[in-house]
């Protein structure tokens, strides 16, 4: 989970205000409302530039909160779960076979998350592959290596959990994808997030002062 919060220094709003000073928090919340969307229109354009994601999935991780008399700023908070990596990009997306002569086919998958990074081979002790479920699923797993099985086995002992005989081969688990929070924290997608919504907020408190002062008279 990440949360993103828009804010300007209330020193500077409060001078400009002069004598009506005392309404800096009225103008902030204002604006930070007003900004808020630029956040979340941002992060829902840069996200899908970088990843193998679609805007719509994006934005149904953002969750705003508007500012208000007990939240001086508006923030946007961004939560999800960590996709499969078959939701990416994986080839061949065909399950291994054991060939008759020894080994699989396909002998390795490659695999990328990023748009325009080069993609990457799942090597390792316990390489991923391509596999259907008994639901009908397919995605990309692996077996579980001999430390987490440990770990498993001390967990069903200490907690007196049978093993469960009709559950699949529970040795083998899913390999997954960065959840959107983790891309929203890009280096480069925040720097941009930030630079929108805190020009976006100057430039709505700034309308937000002149209209206090015309009003004034």
């Amino acid at each position: 989970m990440i949360d993103v919060i828009v804010s300007i220094d209330d020193r500077e709003v409060e001078k400009k205000l002069g004598k009506l000073a005392y309404k800096a928090e009225l103008v902030m919340r204002r604006a930070s409302n007003r900004a808020i969307s630029t956040v979340t229109g941002s992060i829902s354009q840069e996200v899908p530039k970088r990843y193998l994601v679609k805007a719509a999935q994006v934005r149904s991780t953002l969750r705003t909160y508007r500012a208000n008399g007990s939240l001086p700023f508006a923030s946007v908070v961004v939560k999800g779960r960590h996709p499969g990596l078959e939701k990416f990009y994986v080839n061949p997306m065909t399950p291994a076979r054991r060939q008759k002569g020894g080994g699989y086919n396909p002998m390795a998958y490659e695999a990328k998350v990023k748009k325009h990074g080069g993609v990457k081979f799942l090597e390792g002790d316990n390489k991923p592959f391509v596999a259907i479920m008994d639901n009908g699923h397919i995605g990309v797993f692996r077996r579980k290596n001999d430390t987490e099985r440990k770990h498993q086995r001390i967990f069903r002992s200490k907690y007196k959990v049978k093993k469960n005989k009709s559950r699949a081969d529970n040795t083998i688990i899913g390999v997954y994808g960065p959840a959107i929070p983790q891309m929203v924290k890009n280096e480069e997608i925040m720097l941009i997030v930030i630079k929108k919504a805190s020009q976006m907020m100057l430039k709505r408190a700034e309308h937000e002062i002149g209209r206090l002062l015309d009003s004034r008279g």
